[in-house]
């Protein structure tokens, strides 16, 4: 049933944002109560506004701290106007119902931005306006909250629309979303304050917290939903589209693995997405020559894939890009001559991203098991942690090539099988059941290019074979991490073959 609205409460820590609504509220007729701060601003703004002292009987407490924790402010909230003990009640005490109300939190989340250490936020954490929130969401057949600006504009559209009145399904909507509002901003708080206080990266608790910013098209296929959510407890990184499409949920997932992948490089590197794996990447000495080598790499399936730089584009890169079908490019800039070659590119989204924000420590996925959270996975072989077992020794350059196998191979899905020469790959075996047969499948992507090239591995060989059809395909060395029962056999091929070999501590699946 519509409820007619005769009375709002106001209390506003920001009350020249909510100024214009509150003037349209009070054209409706709606009686305007509101704390002495509030109030006092919106009667210099030409409103006739009765304060809450008239109700409570007290002036602020406590600088301020104490001014709408009272029983007739909260017996006016909760109050059921169906309920005769209720009606009596408010009229012993003298007090009013309220229909509305309106709370603009303190601004903690500014002042945790902001970068205020722990005595100065702790004075932004809102006490009483989280307790008039949580009132008014509990009563919300017969009280309306608003807690921003999208919920006072469905109220003020209920009033034009329904002539003074609003919709039960308008109140208990607000009241969800008053509820997600306290529950972020607490979250916040406990993050924040958790954060300043040292705690452990792992909480017993753990309050994450995301905001929806759109909808996308799409889900991975046509009939599924898909909205794109932002993290309200932490910085997103920034991915801005200069131009193209609107970027879709695949999009998005290429995007974060070519991306993760280059930046793995301190030198110029190019990474060639498809499908969440690989299938091209290099480092050089230029941003061009890395693009032409990610690109040699696996040229048939680099079509309609992404693109990451770790290197602003310049014209030479973007004239090469042009002819290539390409879902999304991403770089830390462009130059003004790239993005007029590439404005031909209608549908190409060419996005920036900043590469000098540093990556979350943790990494998460949800199951239906409930959330998993672990350490990201920045481990980087070093010269100091290699051991190289066979009789056979690697040169510099093979050494190099190695580590930087074992860099792509971080990045490929289980089980993770890289050929590379020269610091690109030439062959990538992702996502088989067994590993000899993701070097079977890297030889074949390699078509022919592995001869004299290394092999990186993102865990142990179990068997022997996979080091000897590596061999086979051209590869004359290859790392891998030690820790199988038959480390001893794969090293003995390795010497019978005349190879490198070369073990690492640290395995790489990534499932």
């Amino acid at each position: 049933m519509k409820r007619k609205m005769h009375r709002a409460l106001l209390s506003l820590a920001r009350p020249q944002a909510f100024l214009g609504p509150t003037l349209e509220l009070a054209e409706h007729g709606v009686e305007l109560w509101a704390s002495s701060g509030t109030a006092s601003f919106l009667r210099s703004n030409g409103l006739e506004v009765r304060d809450l002292v008239d109700l409570t009987g007290f002036s602020e407490l406590l600088g301020g701290r104490v001014k709408t924790l009272h029983p007739n402010v909260f017996a006016g909230i909760l109050a059921n106007p169906e309920n005769p003990g209720h009606v009596s009640d408010l009229e012993r005490i003298g007090g009013v119902s309220f229909d509305l109300i309106v709370v603009d939190l303190y601004p903690f989340e500014g002042g945790a931005k902001g970068g205020l250490e722990e005595a100065a936020l702790r004075e932004l954490i809102d006490v009483g306006g989280v307790a008039l929130i949580r009132a008014a969401a509990k009563n919300a057949p017969f009280v309306s909250v608003v807690v921003d600006m999208h919920g006072f504009s469905s109220v003020l559209k209920d009033l034009k629309e329904d002539h003074g009145y609003v919709r039960p399904e308008t109140s208990l909507s607000l009241a969800v979303r008053a509820f997600g509002h306290t529950s972020a901003y607490d979250a916040l708080i406990a993050k924040t304050l958790s954060e300043q206080a040292g705690s452990e990266a792992f909480p017993e608790l753990l309050v994450p917290v995301f905001e929806r910013t759109k909808q996308l098209r799409y889900g991975e296929n046509p009939h599924q939903r898909a909205y794109w959510y932002r993290p309200r407890l932490s910085q997103a990184f920034e991915l801005t589209a200069l131009q193209g499409k609107e970027l879709s949920y695949n999009n998005l997932l290429d995007a974060e693995a070519a991306y993760l992948l280059v930046r793995e490089f301190d030198r110029p590197a190019v990474s060639v997405i498809k499908h969440s794996n690989p299938c091209g990447v290099a480092a050089a000495s230029t941003i061009e020559e890395a693009f032409e080598k990610a690109l040699d790499c696996d040229a048939k399936s680099a079509f309609g894939g992404v693109v990451a730089c770790n290197r602003p584009i310049d014209e030479e890169v973007a004239e090469r890009m042009r002819p290539i079908f390409l879902e999304v490019v991403l770089a830390p800039a462009y130059s003004e001559r790239a993005m007029e070659i590439l404005q031909v590119k209608k549908n190409t989204r060419f996005c920036t991203l900043s590469f000098d924000k540093p990556l979350p420590a943790l990494t998460s996925r949800e199951t239906l098991f409930g959330l998993l959270l672990q350490d990201r996975d920045l481990h980087v072989p070093s010269n100091g942690t290699l051991e190289v077992a066979s009789r056979r020794k690697p040169t510099p350059e093979q050494l190099e090539d190695m580590k930087f196998a074992i860099d792509v191979a971080k990045h490929v899905r289980s089980n993770a099988i890289v050929f590379a020469k020269n610091l690109s790959s030439v062959g990538i075996g992702a996502g088989q059941m067994s590993r000899v047969d993701s070097v079977r499948l890297a030889a074949l992507k390699a078509e022919g290019r592995a001869s004299g090239a290394v092999m990186g591995s993102d865990a142990f060989f179990p068997f022997p074979d996979g080091v000897e059809y590596a061999h086979e395909a051209g590869i004359e060395a290859f790392i891998a991490p030690k820790g199988s029962v038959r480390d001893k056999e794969v090293l003995e091929a390795a010497d019978r073959l005349g190879m490198v070999c070369v073990f690492v501590s640290s395995r790489h699946f990534r499932h």
